[in-house]
């Protein structure tokens, strides 16, 4: 089943919710200095124009342990820069259905979008059961489909050999 981003209105397969709350532009997170002392909480998409402007980085510049961003430039303190490219819009990343079979590699600005009609999004089972709920705990399964009189017929024979 299709599920909707509260934050983005994305839609996606229910499967992959949890990776797009990795990904999602309009969810509020933390800045990546905040174990540094920012206390800045910001949507994930103004995140990278924060850290211009962030008072730790700030503080870091006229140390001078600043260097630019080798994906979108953006001014980063050079001890941050594993926790920066992991929020980077524009580094490159692979698909978040990489494990189910997508091999597309792009910006991670461009993920969301290319979920919405990723073929590895959509999940198809082969076999639809109805499940009648019997009397006490007991659930029986009827096929829906005529190929699955097959798979029932081995159910019943795992049910009667066990």
């Amino acid at each position: 089943p299709k599920v909707t981003c509260l934050e983005c209105d994305v839609e996606l397969h229910s499967c992959m919710s949890m990776d797009h709350t990795e990904v999602c532009p309009e969810i509020t997170v933390s800045c990546i200095n905040s174990q540094y002392g920012c206390p800045l909480e910001i949507k994930r998409k103004h995140l990278t124009s924060h850290l211009a402007q962030c008072p730790v980085m700030i503080a870091v510049v006229t140390r001078g342990d600043i260097i630019p961003c080798i994906h979108c430039s953006t001014p980063i303190c050079r001890p941050l820069q594993c926790d920066h490219d992991i929020i980077c819009l524009e580094a490159k990343v692979g698909c978040t259905n990489t494990l189910f079979g997508c091999p597309r590699k792009m910006k991670r600005r461009d993920i969301n979008q290319h979920l919405e009609h990723c073929p590895a999004s959509i999940i198809h089972c082969s076999f639809q059961y109805r499940r009648k709920q019997l009397k006490s705990n007991d659930i029986c399964f009827e096929p829906t489909l005529p190929d699955e009189k097959f798979l029932f017929n081995d159910i019943d024979f795992v049910k009667s050999s066990g």
